[in-house]
């Protein structure tokens, strides 16, 4: 069950995201803890190496997390006039971790104006990964990242 609330597909879009060293920073403290507290599963989804490189071929790559682990708590707050992503462990131990700057192909200050907003889901990707080699897999560290996606609903509404 979604600890961040049931929204219909149709009104949730997949977010472009900027994310500065501080923000990277904070990523990888939030994927530390994760892994710390053994929420961050490293075991590839349990796919077989067939799998890895369909996906691979994909993605270019496979994070060893995958499809991604839940953050444990993410809003979505105005501060000044950026709309930034909180994440973190929990709400005390939130922290800033991107900038929506897209949702969708349309900019986050036009859908704002005519939508409240919410974030749906935010995923953290990334760190031990694989990647083809000439026969065998390769295990590389990629840097994490997140998957953001964003509900809206009609302001009207």
């Amino acid at each position: 069950m979604p600890i961040h609330g049931l929204y219909q597909r149709d009104h949730v879009m997949e977010a472009s995201v900027e994310i500065n060293d501080i923000h990277q920073r904070n990523i990888d403290m939030l994927a530390q803890s994760l892994q710390e507290s053994g929420v961050l599963h490293q075991d590839f989804g349990e796919l077989d190496e067939t799998a890895q490189r369909a996906i691979i071929a994909q993605e270019g790559a496979i994070s060893a997390n995958y499809p991604g682990t839940l953050v444990p708590y993410f809003t979505i707050e105005k501060i000044a006039s950026d709309t930034v992503i909180m994440a973190g462990v929990n709400q005390l131990r939130a922290m800033p971790v991107g900038y929506v700057r897209k949702i969708g192909l349309t900019d986050v200050e036009t859908v704002a104006a005519q939508y409240n907003l919410a974030a749906a889901t935010v995923l953290i990707l990334g760190g031990p990964s694989h990647v083809n080699g000439r026969r065998e897999l390769q295990t590389v560290t990629l840097p994490y990242r997140l998957h953001v996606e964003i509900a809206y609903d009609d302001k009207k509404g």
